[in-house]
């Protein structure tokens, strides 16, 4: 038997997680887009980030940039499927602590409720990220490029949380909407 936790309890956990201050330079969302169905800046920051230093990883000509080739080919894929599935609709936690309305209600149940379908998928696909890592790492410690052991941690550190924390809080918030949005339909 599962224990469920009731959404009221954990939503103020996840508005937390999704207000993640902006990087330098960069500005808050303006107050009329705080309920977009888009994935959360820093997420997708930190997406970008761990694809830049693959990229640099690419670029070294003995077996860091043959292990780089092999996340590579996987980790485009993974956080493309990652952004648009899971990560989109925490896009709409801070909208919704602020009580904003979004007309994209809809397609974030329904993005939400593919998370749990594809859920096995995006598991395979970081327990592949972690292998692949694992060998990486490897070789960084044997060619002396410890720079790229930090890499692979970064690669264990990104599955954890979207594991641990970012898939959960989606499937959690398309459950809240899901109550909410069938509470607020008026009754026959």
């Amino acid at each position: 038997m599962t224990a469920r936790i009731s959404t009221s309890l954990l939503l103020p956990l996840l508005v937390a997680l999704s207000g993640a201050s902006p990087a330098a330079g960069q500005e808050p969302a303006p107050a009329s887009r705080v309920a977009v169905l888009e994935a959360p800046l820093a997420l997708r920051l930190d997406h970008k980030s761990l694809r830049e230093a693959v990229s640099r990883a690419l670029e070294d000509k003995a077996g860091v940039g043959d292990a780089a080739r092999a996340i590579d080919a996987l980790l485009s894929s993974h956080f493309k499927h990652e952004e648009e599935l899971a990560l989109r609709p925490l896009g709409l936690l801070r909208g919704i602590a602020r009580d904003a309305t979004s007309a994209d209600i809809g397609s974030a149940i329904a993005m939400t409720g593919k998370i749990e379908q594809d859920l096995p998928q995006l598991l395979d696909e970081h327990r592949a990220i972690l292998e692949l890592s694992k060998r990486l790492a490897d070789v960084a410690r044997r060619e002396r490029k410890l720079q790229f052991v930090d890499l692979a941690d970064r690669l264990w550190l990104h599955t954890r949380l979207a594991e641990e924390v970012l898939y959960p809080a989606a499937i959690l918030l398309g459950e809240h909407l899901r109550v909410t949005h069938e509470a607020k339909r008026p009754r026959e």
